[in-house]
């Protein structure tokens, strides 16, 4: 671990990823058969940012350039994105890559977001620092039914470290006597967001949830939250990733879930 550095605790903060070029869409100019060619994101507008070079030393650079490791931006983006954020959660699954690795997926990315490389706090480490989006979900679900829930974990804005987390039940007693719950993956190693977006700073997440037969019909609520991650898992990442690799979630605490879905057992 870096002990130059005070590591940075982060509360859950919304943020993503996207890459330098844009796709671009056609867009009609009034008159006429003729269009126009338009990005679908202008990251231009971004501005520039503070960056660290080879020799830990900050240099200006256009922001874009930290989103140079991500894929292309799809031209039907901004359609699927607002769609799911407006609570069509039933796109999750059409959910590729291309759309969920892009920073602007997330809300508030430019007000939340762009701070951290505009003015970044150069005197302390990024070593821990996560979020879960959509943070709450509402389902209904039948006695014996299995519903496929998405939820999309991804690194907090400023983190430098790679973190290895295992997402699991919190209140795994209640759960376990009226649902069976499987989570794909459990084990998840989240790659660092500053100053270049690593491709694999978030992960789409599979949950599998199926109500019991004796399930009482009413209002559930089962939580999520992160700890270490297996043994396993914990032994190749330290190795892979050295000094920057942090397990778990370090003191971080929020007093509450970090994922919550809401099912309604009819």
């Amino acid at each position: 671990m870096k002990k130059m550095f005070l590591p940075v605790l982060f509360t859950i903060l919304l943020f993503t990823c996207g890459c330098i070029q844009a796709p671009l869409q056609e867009q009609s100019a009034g008159q006429g058969n003729e269009t126009q060619q338009k990005p679908v994101i202008d990251r231009d507008s971004y501005g520039l940012g503070i960056f660290l070079n080879e020799s830990q030393q900050p240099i200006k650079k256009p922001i874009k350039e930290a989103f140079a490791n991500l894929p292309m931006l799809p031209n039907d983006f901004w359609e699927k994105r607002n769609s799911f954020e407006s609570g069509d959660f039933s796109i999750a699954k059409q959910l590729d890559e291309n759309y969920y690795l892009q920073p602007e997926f997330l809300p508030e990315f430019k007000e939340i977001g762009l701070p951290y490389w505009k003015n970044p706090d150069l005197s302390r480490w990024g070593a821990y620092g996560f979020g879960v989006y959509p943070a709450n979900q509402n389902y209904s679900i039948k006695k014996e039914e299995e519903i496929t829930v998405f939820a999309f974990v991804h690194s907090a804005y400023y983190i430098q470290s790679f973190q290895g987390i295992k997402l699991v039940v919190v209140d795994t007693n209640t759960v376990q006597e009226n649902f069976v719950v499987e989570i794909e993956p459990e084990n998840i190693l989240l790659g660092p967001t500053y100053p270049v977006i690593d491709k694999k700073w978030m992960h789409k997440v599979a949950i599998k949830i199926k109500a019991k037969e004796d399930t009482p019909a009413r209002i559930y609520s089962i939580g999520f939250d992160a700890i270490a991650p297996d043994a396993e898992a914990e032994s190749k990442w330290s190795e892979t990733q050295s000094q920057k690799y942090f397990s778990g979630a370090g003191n971080i605490s929020i007093n509450r879930p970090r994922l919550n879905i809401f099912l309604k057992v009819e």
